[in-house]
């Protein structure tokens, strides 16, 4: 078990209050009713917006390469919003490893771009 910071606690609280924030920066009017659609978040680090989509009933794939992050999300996810814990798949891959074949019905990446390796594989 990892043992979550103060830190880790504060940023996962201030992101996933910031979860209609970050649709409006898309250009959404609000959050888009995400009830029984699929989301991939890409580098989904601590898993605020994995546990914002779960929240909103999206059924959520969180790919993360950084095995500790991936731990330490389910962890805060689990301190958070234990219910939904069962609404994310946790992969820990990049997004050049990825190989579902499934189809998503949205997919974010929010501050992960910079780290993606190879852009058309991506």
């Amino acid at each position: 078990m990892t043992n979550i910071t103060t830190q880790d606690r504060r940023w996962f609280s201030a992101k996933t209050s910031k979860w209609s924030q970050f649709w409006h920066r898309l250009g959404y009017a609000e959050v888009p009713d995400l009830r029984g659609k699929t989301l991939l978040d890409v580098g989904s680090g601590l898993g605020a917006n994995s546990y914002a989509a779960a929240k909103s009933g999206a059924q959520v794939t969180a790919l993360e390469p950084n095995s500790s992050s991936l731990q330490l999300s389910k962890e805060l996810i689990v301190q958070y919003g234990s219910n939904i814990f069962q609404s994310i798949r946790f992969v820990n891959k990049t997004i050049e490893e990825f190989d579902d074949l499934n189809k998503f019905d949205f997919i974010v990446c929010d501050e992960a771009f910079e780290h993606l390796l190879d852009f058309p594989v991506a």
